[in-house]
């Protein structure tokens, strides 16, 4: 994929697919008028987690925040969605705003990591060779997902839906959260899936 030397590159991963490994990064935009690594406390990623995706397929972007500094903060996450995106589904009580899902008042804990899920259904009608972007924003800080579109499936719709929540909209420190997944077969023959958490 293309970067512009201004992304810089924050994680990597490697995903099974078809039986070979891919590697995905998540990149995150440096202004050249954004804090200094020492100044900010607010990082953010934005990943699905895959290189390339058939059409008619689902694709889950993990939005990850966290807070570096030492105080507890509240902040506006958003996230606009790439083109063909059809079925879209948010957690934490995420809105919808046109081409993009806001979070509103995300409380951050210092020290802590928090992420959002967003589920969206491909195009099944997108071309080959179309790339996917999405991108997220919080407190000045910018990620962007590139993921190509691979393999045409003329017609056929996401297989399943997939749905995680805590029940809460926010959340005291050490309490323990209970997350809930729930997976929806929403195509009209059985099929089988690995689900993975972190």
């Amino acid at each position: 994929m293309r970067m512009s030397k201004r992304f810089q590159t924050l994680a990597v991963l490697g995903v099974l697919a078809l039986g070979l490994t891919a590697v995905h990064s998540a990149v995150v935009s440096l202004p050249a008028d954004s804090a200094s690594a020492e100044e900010r406390s607010v990082y953010l990623s934005l990943s699905d987690g895959v290189e390339t995706v058939e059409a008619g397929k689902l694709l889950v972007y993990t939005v990850t925040v966290r807070l570096d500094g030492s105080v507890q903060k509240s902040v506006r996450v958003s996230m606009k969605l790439p083109n063909y995106a059809n079925t879209v589904e948010a957690s934490d009580s995420g809105r919808r705003d046109g081409a993009w899902i806001v979070w509103d008042n995300v409380v951050l804990d210092p020290q802590t990591t928090r992420r959002l899920y967003v589920n969206i259904g491909v195009d099944p009608y997108v071309s080959d060779g179309t790339i996917l972007v999405a991108q997220a924003e919080c407190d000045g800080e910018t990620a962007v997902d590139n993921t190509e579109v691979s393999g045409r499936e003329m017609g056929r719709d996401p297989s399943f839906a997939i749905r995680v929540n805590d029940g809460k909209k926010f959340a005291v420190p050490e309490e323990e959260l209970r997350y809930i997944i729930e997976v929806e077969n929403i195509s009209e023959w059985d099929d089988t899936f690995e689900l993975r958490t972190e």
